[in-house]
């Protein structure tokens, strides 16, 4: 599944103001929760999981991508939120950089496979510099949908 399949503008927030990667991915879930794509009373059952797999190993790769994800029975279906952190954050990213841009995947287990073709969709849509440098520049969350939506 790509990107612009899972997404709506209420699933991206284009002015993250973290520093900190454990605070990031619990505003990220905040989204999931406002656009009512997760119930606030499993908040910190999908926060467990969400820690739980970046302690294992960081999902900040490179070129300032960060997509953390993890399985978790209180999502039905494969789900994600997109964030943007225009003053960059320390994901402890494998090359070192700051993070700009947070691709936040959670799903149930059985949709383990669709994830990981999911993975590398979303990977491969972000290896593209011109697409982060437009995507790092939205001022708006629709101006940010519609560059997802053109790859």
């Amino acid at each position: 599944m790509h990107l612009k399949e899972l997404l709506n503008e209420n699933l991206i927030i284009v002015d993250l103001k973290s520093q900190d990667k454990w605070k990031t991915i619990e505003d990220l879930v905040d989204v999931l929760i406002k656009a009512q794509e997760v119930n606030s009373q499993d908040k910190n059952e999908l926060l467990e999981s969400l820690y739980e797999r970046e302690q294992k190993m960081t999902t900040g790769i490179e070129h300032g991508v960060a997509i953390p994800h993890a399985a978790s029975e209180v999502v039905k279906q494969l789900t994600a939120v997109f964030g943007i952190c225009k003053s960059g954050l320390d994901f402890q990213a494998i090359d070192g950089q700051p993070t700009y841009l947070i691709v936040l995947l959670v799903y149930p287990q059985r949709a383990l496979h669709e994830h990981i073709r999911t993975l590398a969709s979303i990977a491969n849509l972000l290896n593209d510099e011109a697409i982060r440098t437009k995507l790092k520049a939205c001022k708006s969350s629709v101006e940010a949908l519609q560059i997802i939506q053109q790859e």
